[in-house]
């Protein structure tokens, strides 16, 4: 009986780390993967970071109202929203 969990176990971590970026996906890019970014693919990432920022903002103001926020957050709301 003890040699199955083991054996489950050591399945399951060899699931984890086979799979570790799809449950721990890394964040940012190393230099190396950055250079061989094309130039929409960086747009994109830029994009998509703006609008993960604008998304934080948004959720701040409905869970507490426009008032929450400091004077730099209020000024990144309007560049964002521009």
């Amino acid at each position: 009986m003890f040699s199955y969990i083991l054996i489950a176990i050591a399945i399951l971590l060899v699931a984890l780390f086979a799979f570790k970026n799809k449950f721990f996906p890394k964040k940012g890019l190393s230099p190396k993967e950055q250079a061989a970014l094309s130039m929409d693919d960086r747009y994109n990432i830029h994009r998509k970071d703006k609008e993960l920022e604008l998304d934080d903002l948004l959720e701040k103001i409905n869970d507490k109202g426009l008032q929450s926020l400091s004077k730099k957050e209020k000024q990144r709301l309007e560049e964002l929203s521009q």
